[in-house]
């Protein structure tokens, strides 16, 4: 599924919704404004995901989300951003052997209890937050 990802062609629909996403995180200062640079941000069918960083500098979004708002497709990028952080931060190897590391860890869990998915939710759960309380929706408790 990943292949097909990296050589199909992004829709200009689908570029236009992925940039008015990322430009609602800079627009706002959530994230800093030279973060997606030298990032790919591509729509692709995924399965059990919402979101993949592949290898660093390329995040993959599943199809799915394309039906999404500009804010709440921003909060997925933005986790998605993470794990590239975290790419740069550990290294390819190191990250990809620890991220299966915490899976093994937490017994084949993605979720908040895995350590780098933590800090990944962690920073969607802000960028939410500060997006709708910018649009005067009070954010849940």
């Amino acid at each position: 599924m990943v292949l097909q990802c990296a050589i199909q062609p992004e829709a200009e629909e689908d570029s236009g919704l992925i940039s008015s996403a990322v430009r609602r995180l800079t627009d706002e200062n959530l994230v800093e404004s030279d973060a997606f640079a030298s990032l790919t941000i591509t729509f692709c069918p995924l399965t059990g995901a919402t979101g993949i960083v592949p290898s660093p500098g390329r995040i993959f979004l599943d199809d799915g989300l394309r039906a999404m708002s500009a804010d709440g497709l921003a909060e997925v990028i933005a986790h998605e951003w993470v794990h590239t952080q975290q790419f740069e931060r550990l290294g390819q190897r190191e990250f990809k052997c620890a991220y299966v590391r915490a899976v093994t860890a937490c017994g084949g869990c993605q979720d908040r209890q895995h350590a780098l998915e933590a800090e990944a939710y962690a920073t969607q759960d802000r960028i939410r937050d500060q997006l709708l309380g910018r649009s005067g929706i009070t954010p849940p408790d």
